[in-house]
């Protein structure tokens, strides 16, 4: 999660550092987040905002923040905001850079969505990062832990296997215990 959340700092810093005072934003909260120190990297994000508002990217890493505070709302309504807008951004040159961010925030609004009980939503949120880029494994996982909260064991069972068969070490407790292989 770290590397991905790196990858997309770096991502954010290449595409949008313009300006060396967006860049040293990027840099700080990138070095907040890395510490743990997440309300201070949200700070700075929100600070960024503040003075950047039309870099609808930033909201991604905000949202990534909001995770690690648990403030899920508020990671929703950033991924979903961030989801919606970033096609509006001059500065994202190519199509591969689009899908990936939206990817990206299907993912985590997933997750988000997860963490509030809502499971078909959460779903809905891997399906759509699935259609992006068929091999997140991650997003195959963690569909098929909100199908096991729907007492939906064998579609469940089915995304695990596609996860394992992708590269996951670690589905195969899940399965052993859910699946019966």
């Amino acid at each position: 999660m770290k590397q991905l959340t790196l990858l997309f700092l770096t991502f954010l810093l290449v595409n949008y550092g313009n300006s060396q005072t967006l860049k040293e934003y990027i840099a700080a909260s990138g070095n907040k987040f890395d510490q743990g120190e997440w309300s201070e990297s949200l700070a700075i994000l929100n600070e960024a905002l503040l003075s950047y508002p039309d870099k609808i990217s930033l909201l991604f890493s905000r949202g990534q923040v909001l995770h690690k505070l648990d403030r899920w709302e508020e990671a929703i309504a950033d991924f979903t905001t961030g989801i919606n807008n970033f096609y509006l951004e001059i500065e994202m040159p190519t199509a591969e850079q689009k899908k990936y961010v939206a990817e990206y925030g299907y993912y985590h609004r997933g997750i988000a969505k997860g963490k509030l009980n809502d499971y078909v939503g959460s779903i809905l949120d891997y399906n759509l990062a699935i259609e992006l880029n068929d091999k997140h494994i991650n997003s195959y996982f963690n569909r098929g832990m909100m199908k096991l909260n729907l007492n939906q064991q064998g579609s469940a069972c089915y995304d695990f296997s596609i996860a394992e068969s992708l590269g996951d070490k670690e589905v195969g407790y899940y399965i052993r215990l859910y699946c019966g292989n």
